[in-house]
C-alpha cells in the first residue's frame, strides 16, 4: 500500500507485479485521464487537499507501472497501457493540471 492523500484524507495507491512480469498501479482517485487522455489530478475543489494531493503524485512519479488502473476516469475505461511513455511524465502532466484550476 501507497498512502496518496490529497484527493480525500486516507486514498492509497496499490503496486502489484504480476505473475506475467507486468506491474499494475491501482491509484484509486488520485490521477485519472480525462476524456480527451489527459492526465490530470484527482483535485475536487472545497473538498481535496490540493498540496498533499501534488506531494503524493510526486511521491509516486518514480514508480514505473506498465499498466495504471484508476476507479475514476472520464473517457471510455480507467485501465491504460503506458507503452513508451514515462510514468513520470503522466504524473507530470496531472501536476499541472493542479495548478492551472
Amino acid at each position: 500500500m501507497l498512502p496518496t492523500p490529497g484527493h480525500t484524507p486516507g486514498s492509497a495507491s496499490f503496486l502489484v507485479p504480476s505473475v506475467h512480469g507486468l506491474t499494475y498501479l491501482f491509484t484509486g482517485d488520485s490521477i485519472l485521464r480525462d476524456a480527451e487522455g489527459t492526465w490530470i489530478a484527482g483535485h475536487i475543489p472545497g473538498f481535496s487537499d490540493r498540496d498533499s494531493l501534488a506531494a503524493s503524485l510526486s511521491s509516486i512519479a518514480g514508480l514505473a507501472p506498465d499498466i495504471v488502473i484508476s476507479s475514476g476516469f472520464l473517457g471510455d475505461t480507467g485501465v491504460t497501457e503506458l507503452g513508451e511513455r514515462a510514468w513520470a511524465d503522466c504524473v507530470d502532466e496531472a501536476l499541472r493540471s493542479l495548478t492551472e484550476n
